[in-house]
């Protein structure tokens, strides 16, 4: 006898031997989703605080519920659909699902029966969300379908609140497809993380992971405003030491240098290991123009000093700290899957592809406004063709 698709994926329906629904003590939950209910799905929730791999025989139930529901609604889902043909139909009332959460059966259950409205936002942490992406896996289920819910609750968090919030919200904006958090979160993270750019996964699930090729563009235009601090900072310096023939020109180097020590900035390659870049553009803003002249002076003696070396050095850093600020938008969502004929790429070797749109925006037909590194960093990390759970 064929197995149900119900049965392969820990699903039962009709009686059971009364001994092998014995519970150990725990919560249990009645949850209505629909007032005209003729179903009832029993979920029962195990701790797997030791890891996704612990044997089934060390898992401790933490919870059951029983969710009052509509046959009807189900048949829209694929798999409870083939539990409701023929006799399974007529078979029991009551269908049980084994070792999911049940806030996450509870969300999408919901969305089914048109009731999402009646859910507190503010009841779903953002590790709920991480198993709402298990489940729907697990399950087949639609993420597209929760994308509007998934941007209200979005808007009800608070980021102050949570530790590593930026980290653990990337993969989940990633696949309910929300692009303007998408974009806010990718941004925050290459501003404001120091050193290597990495998410923070909240549940035991280690399957669950933004692909590697997303980290990879965020680190790279981490990379590229650093490498953009450096340039700025010493574009009037390269000058001063490639052309300038003036006898202070050797004490204007040393004092602008020692201002950026001053400031933490300087030497830019060590500090920024372990610094932000949101932290060394907040340094700049203190770099102090008028100290360094006064030291500059100081050591030139009564001779004036050159029109070249009193240079407008507090500009300089101020157009740095403007350009490189504004300069990453994040990443989007909708430059990560565009269709072939909307590219054309220009190989240059096996391992560097360069992509021209040939859109006249960078942002043409994106649903977030933003410039061309975005769109550059983000086509380079579109999505994998695989699925969002990893093997």
């Amino acid at each position: 006898m064929s197995r149900s698709p119900a049965e392969e994926n820990g699903w039962s329906l009709g009686e059971q031997n009364p001994e092998s629904l014995d519970e150990p003590h725990n919560a249990h939950h009645e949850i209505i989703i629909a007032q005209d209910s003729d179903r009832i799905i029993k979920v029962r929730e195990y701790d797997r605080s030791h890891g996704s791999d612990s044997e089934e025989k060390d898992l401790q139930m933490i919870g059951t519920a029983s969710m009052h529901v509509s046959s009807k609604a189900l048949e829209h889902i694929d798999y409870f659909k083939s539990m409701l043909r023929g006799s399974w139909r007529e078979s029991s009332q009551e269908i049980i699902l084994e070792d999911d959460k049940i806030t996450a059966v509870e969300v999408w259950m919901r969305l089914f029966h048109s009731t999402l409205d009646k859910l507190d936002m503010d009841s779903i942490s953002i590790e709920d969300v991480w198993y709402l992406i298990i489940t729907g896996d697990k399950y087949g289920l639609n993420f597209r379908k929760l994308s509007s819910w998934f941007a209200k609750w979005y808007g009800h968090q608070d980021s102050t609140k949570t530790q590593n919030f930026e980290r653990k919200m990337l993969y989940p904006c990633y696949v309910f497809n929300y692009a303007r958090g998408f974009l806010a979160v990718s941004k925050h993270l290459v501003y404001n993380v120091a050193g290597h750019i990495s998410e923070v996964n909240p549940t035991e699930i280690t399957q669950l992971h933004i692909a590697p090729r997303v980290l990879q563009q965020l680190n790279a235009a981490r990379g590229r405003l650093r490498n953009l601090i450096n340039r700025y900072l010493n574009e009037k310096v390269k000058c001063i030491v490639g052309s300038s023939s003036c006898e202070c020109k050797e004490n204007t180097v040393f004092y602008y240098y020692r201002e950026l020590r001053r400031i933490q900035i300087w030497p830019l390659e060590e500090i920024t290991a372990k610094t932000s870049v949101d932290r060394l553009l907040t340094r700049l803003k203190d770099f102090d123009e008028q100290l360094m002249l006064r030291n500059m002076s100081k050591a030139k003696g009564p001779e004036k000093l050159c029109s070249e070396c009193t240079h407008n050095w507090k500009r300089d850093v101020q157009e740095a700290i403007k350009k490189v600020s504004t300069y990453f938008d994040g990443l989007c969502l909708d430059c990560m899957v565009k269709i072939k004929d909307e590219i054309k790429i220009i190989r240059h070797s096996s391992d560097d592809e360069y992509y021209v749109f040939t859109h006249n925006r960078y942002d043409e037909g994106c649903r977030v406004d933003h410039g061309e590194p975005t769109q550059y960093f983000s086509v380079n990390g579109r999505r994998d063709k695989r699925g969002l759970i990893a093997d």
